[in-house]
């Protein structure tokens, strides 16, 4: 890809989400100030930065692949339904449109399922979290996932609740990574609402918890076996090296992860101050899954004889949606809102400090 067409490219990323800030900014003031404005523009923006985004390396990525799998090669680190997807459509775009645009049209889905506000959602989804899902075919999982979610939740009648179930199940076989975002989605459904006492026992026996994951990463790096994709994804990812080091890349993790634990914190405070009662259990599932994949995902933040930092950060990164979910509901009712605001500002920053330095390496 050459360097001025990945600037520029990136430019255009930049200036789409400065826009769709700029649309979304009044209700960071005030909540309640365009609650009956016309949400289409942004809606429109967002699906094409989306479906373009060429800010991360993963657009230019998945053109090779496509152009691989249409030339007829098998040898495409790809699951088989896209495989599927990509020889019925004899463009990329379309390609493109079809997974990218599905999983925002699961989103847009949801929301109207849940009856949350989409503007108060997307405070959280696009000026926080853009960077950790526009880019990447997962984003359809994600989608999945919590739309199987919240068909679920928002339907007493045995029907809805199946079609909630069999989606979980579908959004399995579109990453491969998914068994982990579904497996604690059911986990989620099942737990009984979670208490200060919970919480306490839970970081408690995290040492605990740390120690397990050691060695189930040592069994799965040594174990001889090389058949199933899963199996070799997990291994992949436990070899792979974090792309980039050094200060730059440091502030950027900082600025773009830290609002997910501080998402956990309001979750952890409204349970804590007994508010948590005061929410609709639909909603408080969501804060549940958010809970449970940082939580789960940062025990591979340690030192585990093994490189995992690639792994802790795809699996980090399951959490954008359902905690943009839930935080967007608190924002909606102003509760924890200084708290939602600062995550709102740090979010904010790590966006622009994203595009900004994602344009800088373009250039240099």
């Amino acid at each position: 890809m050459p360097q001025a067409w990945s600037f520029w490219g990136i430019l255009f990323n930049f200036v789409m989400f400065v826009v769709m800030a700029r649309i979304l900014w009044p209700n960071y003031i005030d909540p309640a100030i365009s609650r009956c404005k016309n949400n289409k523009y942004l809606l429109i923006i967002w699906f094409f930065f989306c479906i373009l985004s060429f800010w991360g390396p993963d657009y230019f990525g998945y053109l090779l692949y496509y152009d691989a799998v249409r030339a007829g090669s098998i040898l495409v680190p790809l699951e088989s339904k896209y495989f599927d997807i990509i020889r019925l459509c004899d463009n990329y775009i379309i390609f493109r449109s079809i997974v990218w645009g599905g999983a925002c049209i699961g989103v847009c889905i949801l929301l109207r399922i849940l009856r949350l506000n989409i503007r108060d959602f997307f405070l959280f989804f696009i000026i926080v979290f853009i960077t950790k899902y526009s880019y990447a075919r997962v984003f359809l999982v994600f989608s999945l996932c919590c739309l199987g979610l919240s068909i679920f939740l928002s339907y007493r009648k045995v029907f809805y609740k199946i079609i909630g179930i069999c989606l979980l199940v579908f959004a399995t076989g579109y990453h491969k990574s998914a068994l982990f975002g579904v497996s604690l989605a059911f986990i989620a459904l099942i737990i009984p609402p979670l208490n200060k006492r919970a919480i306490k026992i839970f970081y408690f026996s995290y040492p605990i918890l740390v120690v397990i994951a050691t060695y189930l990463i040592g069994y799965v790096i040594n174990i001889e076996s090389n058949d199933g994709l899963v199996l070799n994804s997990a291994k992949g990812y436990l070899g792979n090296e974090v792309k980039g080091s050094g200060v730059g890349i440091l502030i950027e993790d900082v600025l773009t992860r830290l609002p997910f634990y501080l998402g956990v914190w309001v979750y952890i405070r409204l349970i804590s101050n007994g508010k948590i009662e005061s929410i609709p259990t639909k909603y408080v599932k969501f804060g549940t899954y958010s809970f449970l994949i940082v939580s789960i995902a940062t025990l591979f933040f340690f030192d585990h004889g093994a490189n995992t930092k690639v792994f802790y950060y795809r699996l980090l990164y399951y959490a954008s949606l359902p905690i943009s979910i839930f935080l967007g509901y608190c924002y909606s009712e102003s509760l924890e809102l200084q708290l939602n605001r600062t995550i709102i500002k740090i979010g904010l920053a790590g966006s622009i400090y994203t595009f900004i330095y994602t344009m800088y390496n373009a250039l240099y």
